[in-house]
């Protein structure tokens, strides 16, 4: 009696166990890609990463479901499924390139990675904030390498930070947080907002926020490429509360393997704006940014999940 709802003691502990063996072999791949990757130039590094993420877009049956489901919901009707497997295809090329060069250029100077960034159309924003000391909430998404940006920036001289959350594995998240810190780039934790990030604002920082995901951090409904989705309100209380400037800034992965950078101008903001209305605006814009370059930003990521159920929509 009571047999069909329980587990043994050994399937609870097996789940534990099998996802820190799982997790150790990744990570052990991982390492072992990068020495590899190291040994090769960066074109034939991006060139291998793409045709890596193109064979996974055809074993991750999941995971193209979620892009194909995606599409359909921001462009009812637009793709068929060819053009969807074609689509996600170029997608998951993307997301190739974008690890292995990861992986390649962490072990280059701060000063030949900035380089892959061949231009920063509107960075006179940035500066013309700077030199008012006003700090500027960087509303930004998982465009292409958008790592490159922080990057790029502190580089260029600007007091940069970045919100982010740790990482699964302890070994990959002391390599990632070297690797966004090597230039002086300061890391704030997603889930405990600090004083010093605060502090760094009101001194005139770069705060890049990465906001077209829908997370467990506090969110507001707002469109997102014409549909309603849960979007990040931090940039929006941020600005309101510390007078900051907020900025949408895009990354776009060019032909010849280099990068553009575009900064938006600042966004108007008035005291009597709702968070909601502040945030569709920043939503307009990041989904400016997608559609310029649509296979270069993370379909793969379920982005409606809090207002459109799923498994309602035809993959």
């Amino acid at each position: 009696m009571g047999e069909s709802g329980s587990a043994l003691p050994g399937e609870k502990m097996s789940r534990p166990l099998a996802k820190k063996i799982r997790n150790s072999l990744f990570v052990l791949f991982l390492f072992t890609l990068r020495l590899i990757i190291f040994f090769i130039p960066l074109r034939a590094a991006s060139a291998a990463g793409a045709l890596l993420g193109r064979v996974l877009s055809l074993v991750l049956k999941k995971e193209r479901d979620i892009i194909f489901k995606n599409l359909e919901i921001a462009y009812p009707g637009r793709y068929g499924l060819r053009e969807k497997r074609r689509f996600a295809s170029d997608n998951f090329a993307n997301y190739g390139i974008t690890a292995f060069e990861f992986l390649k250029v962490n072990t280059w100077k701060p000063e030949a990675i900035a380089k892959l960034i061949s231009g920063a159309e509107g960075i006179e924003h940035l500066e013309a904030a700077a030199a008012e000391g006003r700090g500027v909430i960087a509303v930004t998404g998982h465009f292409a390498n958008w790592e490159l940006m922080s990057v790029y920036l502190s580089l260029k001289g600007f007091k940069v930070g970045a919100i982010g959350k740790k990482l699964f594995d302890d070994n990959v998240d002391r390599f990632v947080f070297k690797a966004r810190t090597t230039t002086g780039v300061r890391i704030y934790d997603r889930d405990r907002p600090s004083f010093e990030m605060i502090k760094g604002l009101k001194n005139g920082m770069i705060l890049g926020i990465l906001s077209d995901q829908d997370t467990r951090v506090e969110s507001v409904d707002a469109d997102f490429l014409g549909v309603r989705a849960k979007t990040p309100s931090a940039p929006a209380v941020l600005a309101k509360k510390l007078g900051l400037y907020i900025m949408c800034v895009g990354l776009l992965r060019k032909k010849t393997g280099l990068y553009k950078m575009t900064v938006n101008r600042p966004i108007g903001i008035t005291e009597d704006m709702a968070t909601e209305e502040i945030a569709s605006i920043y939503n307009k814009q990041l989904g400016d940014f997608v559609e310029a370059a649509p296979a270069q930003w993370v379909w793969v990521h379920p982005r409606y999940k809090s207002t459109v159920d799923y498994t309602k929509i035809k993959a």
